[in-house]
């Protein structure tokens, strides 16, 4: 259906409106409801939305949020789609997690764009950053538009992910160029790759931190010169 796949033994759907569900060793009974099945190259299965919901209950928070931001990403599901699903199952075990997650994302939430996207959110939440807004768009020199992978617009910070896969020389030389556009456009670009996440998120957060702090302290200091100088020079 789409969704993103996991290392471990997936769990195996069968039947339908009464689910035989197989979570790796174990076998349980699950009554389902019209809403929660449909038909994929003529098998019946469980919809986005409910495998979303019992995945909850078998899988580590993070990993039910790479899926979920997959799902969104995809359009697969939409926030309130799933607020209702998790309204219909409300005696699952894991909704309460789902719900959480859910309560993070408001209306005009955009999704991620990747896996790395998701997990450096989720390590900018355990250490108490404020949340940055997703996919922001900036006009540049000459009018073109550049999205930024996580950004805080009000103080003009960004965040972009690395994946450090292998670039060619001129892929290098537009990403330095893009990043020097945004430079210019006023904003202070800040590069995370996925190594540097894995093995120092702590790091990785200090810095964040430090760099919010630094754009704060600015902020206020221009505001202290504009109101200290009187109208007129």
């Amino acid at each position: 259906m789409g969704l993103v796949r996991f290392t471990r033994r997936a769990v195996d759907w069968r039947l339908r409106l009464g689910v035989w569900e197989r979570v790796w060793d174990s076998v349980r009974h699950v009554a389902l409801g019209p809403h929660d099945t449909a038909m994929v190259d003529g098998f019946t299965t469980t919809t986005v939305a409910r495998t979303l919901i019992d995945l909850a209950s078998v899988v580590e928070e993070e990993q039910l949020e790479v899926a979920l931001e997959h799902a969104l990403r995809r359009g697969l599901v939409t926030v309130d789609s799933l607020r209702c699903a998790c309204e219909r199952a409300a005696t699952r075990r894991g909704r309460a997690v789902l719900r959480d997650l859910l309560d993070e994302r408001d209306p005009s939430y955009r999704p991620t764009e990747s896996a790395f996207e998701t997990r450096l959110r989720r390590v900018l939440k355990q250490y108490g950053l404020p949340m940055p807004r997703n996919q922001v768009r900036v006009v540049v020199e000459g009018g073109r538009v550049r999205r930024l992978d996580l950004a805080w617009p009000a103080l003009r910070v960004c965040i972009e992910a690395d994946g450090d896969w292998h670039r060619s020389k001129e892929q290098l030389a537009a990403d330095h160029a893009r990043r020097n556009e945004i430079v210019r456009a006023g904003w202070r670009p800040l590069v995370v790759t996925w190594r540097h996440l894995v093995t120092e998120p702590a790091a990785i957060a200090d810095e964040i931190r430090g760099t919010l702090e630094q754009a704060i302290r600015e902020q206020s200091a221009a505001r202290e010169v504009c109101t200290a100088t009187p109208r007129g020079q």
